[in-house]
This record gives structure tokens, sequence and C-alpha cells, in this order.
């Protein structure tokens, strides 16, 4: 599956951000047509992103974040954006896998329509309320179109009246229990945005206590949490040597002799150890990225 670190968010209204977006080296950018745009910008907006599907920098892939079938704007949305470009489509307020086979129906359309490949638009769907987790196995699982889940974390807490805070038992308990439905349903669970862009140091820590839940990136929302959201999720330099000690002791004392088990560093490992070490080694970032820049 694509890698997906790191999920910037550009707003879909603002042409200084949109020209900027060759510039950023995130792994997806997603231009926002939901809650960054007012109402009455939004068809001007649509024409903007499609417009600017194809700038985004090489090897970021770019995705558009559509407004929730509730607010009856999501067809215009998808009029204006499916388009070659678009990787993908953010579905806002998922509230179940009905949500998504009606998306995929959407899509399948206008991917006629537009000359795109068939089944090539992705989906990452918002889960953001009580409703949208205990259903978020089965919308994940209603199409083969859907890679990544992502949890809203602040919609989340003021549909559950937990506050405006995206701390606390009832959101770290939700926020566990997404990246485990994403997990088992075969997607990216994708954590939650962190407002607070000039905490990098709390970002990071955050982050990392993401990945230790199962989670394989985050949603951003300045370019400036890109490099350290890409360290969080990147394997650290005594993990990696590990990993490429304990592979090359395994082929080498285990495999060549048909066993599943074997004595390595004061310890037993086995298959499963092997293939752990083997999955490490294989997300390892690339090294040569380039620099994470926006706007700011």
């Amino acid at each position: 599956m694509t890698r997906m670190r790191s999920v910037l968010f550009i707003p879909g209204g603002s042409e200084r951000m949109l020209a900027k977006a060759p510039g950023i080296f995130a792994d997806v950018v997603a231009f926002d047509l939901e809650d960054a745009v007012p109402v009455a910008q939004k068809p001007r907006a649509r024409e903007l992103v499609r417009q600017h599907l194809k700038s985004v920098a090489p090897g970021t892939r770019a995705y558009c974040r559509v407004n929730g079938w509730e607010t009856g704007l999501t067809g215009d949305d998808l009029d204006a954006v499916v388009a070659d470009g678009l990787a993908g489509v953010c579905l806002s307020k998922c509230e179940g896998p009905g949500d998504v086979r009606r998306l995929d129906a959407e899509l399948a359309a206008r991917e006629r329509k537009a000359g795109v490949a068939p089944g090539s638009v992705e989906v990452q769907l918002f889960v953001e309320s009580a409703r949208g987790l205990l259903l978020a196995y089965e919308a994940a699982t209603a199409s083969g179109r859907v890679r990544s889940v992502v949890f809203g974390a602040l919609d989340y807490a003021r549909d559950m009246a937990l506050g405006p805070v995206v701390t606390g038992p009832g959101v770290a308990h939700a926020r566990a229990t997404l990246a485990l439905a994403a997990r088992a349903a075969g997607c990216l669970p994708i954590d939650h945005a962190y407002a607070d862009y000039a905490d990098l140091e709390g970002f990071e820590r955050s982050s990392l206590e993401g990945r230790r839940l199962g989670y394989a990136g985050r949603l951003l929302v300045h370019p400036g949490q890109i490099e350290p959201c890409h360290r969080a999720y990147a394997p650290l330099d005594d993990e990696i040597a590990w990993a490429r000690r304990l592979v090359a002791a395994f082929e080498a004392e285990a495999l060549a002799r048909g066993l599943a088990a074997m004595s390595f560093e004061g310890g037993m490992v086995d298959l499963a150890s092997y293939e752990t070490a083997r999955d490490l080694l294989a997300s390892a970032a690339p090294r040569g990225e380039g620099p994470a820049t926006g706007p700011g």
C-alpha cells in the first residue's frame, strides 16, 4: 500500500496557497472544499482546485476533501474535481457503509464521463462522530477504493459532548479504536490534526504516540509539520540496525536450515519476528527527499 505519512490540507479557495503546492513535499496534498471554504466561495474554489490538480510536487499525490452528503454539495464537488490528476477524494463526516457505497457509484459515473481510468480515484474516509466510529470497519470495507481512514478528533469530541479539547480518555479510546478498525479493514489509519503548528516538539511527541497506536500518518495544518511528521513515522536508526541484523541472521541461521525459530541477541525470535523486521526495513524512508516548504 502506498505510503501516507503526511496529508497536508490546503484551502481550496486560496489562490496564494494553491500556487505554492508545487513546493510542498507531503505524501498527499489535500485541496479542501469543506470547512476551509465559505459556502458562497465554493463554486470558485472548485474551479481553482481543478486547475491545480496537476500542480503538486513530484512524488506527491493530489486529493480533494469534498463536502459530506448531508450538505447537498457533494455532487457539485465531484463534478468539478474528478479529472486527470486527481488521486483521491476525502469524504467528510462518513456515517457508515451507505455513504461509501454511494460515493463509489458517484465516482464511477464521473470517471466514465471524464475519461479517467475506472476505479482509479481512491477514497479517504473521515470518521468524526460516535456513529461513524461504531461503523468505521463496515464503512472501510464497503468499497475497494477506500485506502485510508482519518480520525476527526475535534468533531468527534463535540459529538460526544467532551468539550473543545482533543485530550482525555474519551478521545484516547476513540483514537485507538479507529486505528484498530482501519487496520482490520486493510486500510491506513491517519491520525487527527495537531492544531498548534508552532509546537513542533509537542507535535512530534503526539505523532510518535499515534504511531504506537498503529497510525500510519497524520493530517497536517502547516508545511512546517511535514519534516517532523516524516521523522515520527520513519523507523529509528537503531530499529533499522536491529532489523538488518535480525534478517541477516535469520536467513543465514534459521531459514537456511529449515528452522522457524532461533536464538538472537539473548532472546528467541521466530518467523513473526523475521517478518516484522522485513516490514520495518520496507517502511524505511528513502534518502534524498526534497525540502518541505509551502504556504506559511
